[in-house]
């Protein structure tokens, strides 16, 4: 019996259509990661250089009006890392999304509260705002495993289909079988045969005695008259 592997062909096109998917999506996923990174970087310093100004005008010390802008970013970017990294429990995840609103509003409103244009501010604002969509982006980049899975469910080949004998195989078997029994049969049937004509023969061989007055040692003896 043998066993036989087919591949239609739309598992074949998904098979070479997948075969550097994986490849790819880390590459998105590193590239992502980077372009965020790089996105985050020039939003802070375009609001560092504003948001100290603003502070040191106000009278705040210089070594503060330094790190608090500093410190309200990397707050920003701590929140959203922990909301978009999966596995986390739901109560880290749902303080890391309503403590996210405390260095989103608070730089936004140094922002908007430094002097200058409306223009100028809704700039400072934008750059704020775009901390929180690139670094939201590159947390919840992923694999959509469900694609995926099904994706090779599609390329996997179907079980291997058993195949038997093959139609004429299988009528040389029977007619084999059917010899095999049929010669059985005729030879039990020889061999009850001669037992019967060796059971005849010894009977006539007790009569032809029996004539002649032979009386078998087993057979009965008659009482004295």
């Amino acid at each position: 019996m043998t066993h036989t592997t087919t591949q239609t062909p739309g598992q074949r096109f998904a098979a070479e259509y997948g075969a550097r998917a994986v490849e790819q999506m880390l590459s998105t996923i590193k590239w992502v990661a980077r372009l965020a990174a790089l996105i985050t970087a020039i939003a802070m310093v375009t609001n560092y250089g504003h948001q100290r100004s603003y502070l040191l005008s106000l009278g705040v010390e210089a070594l503060t009006a330094h790190l608090v802008p500093v410190s309200v970013d990397l707050l920003t970017i701590l929140c959203i890392k922990v909301i978009g990294t999966p596995g986390m429990v739901r109560f880290a995840r749902r303080a890391a999304l309503f403590a996210l609103a405390f260095p989103v509003t608070a730089s936004a409103a140094i922002s908007g509260s430094a002097p200058g244009s409306v223009a100028a501010k809704a700039v400072y604002v934008v750059a704020v705002v775009m901390i929180a969509v690139a670094e939201g982006i590159k947390s919840v980049i992923r694999p959509d495993f469900h694609a995926l899975l099904t994706a090779e469910a599609a390329v996997t080949p179907a079980a291997p289909v058993e195949q038997g004998p093959s139609p004429a195989r299988s009528e040389a078997a029977r007619k084999a079988a059917a010899t095999r029994k049929a010669k059985a049969a005729a030879g039990a049937e020889a061999a009850e045969a001669r037992r019967e004509r060796r059971r005849l023969a010894r009977q006539t061989r007790e009569l032809e005695n029996m004539a002649a007055g032979y009386v078998p040692a087993n057979a009965p003896v008659s009482p004295a008259a």
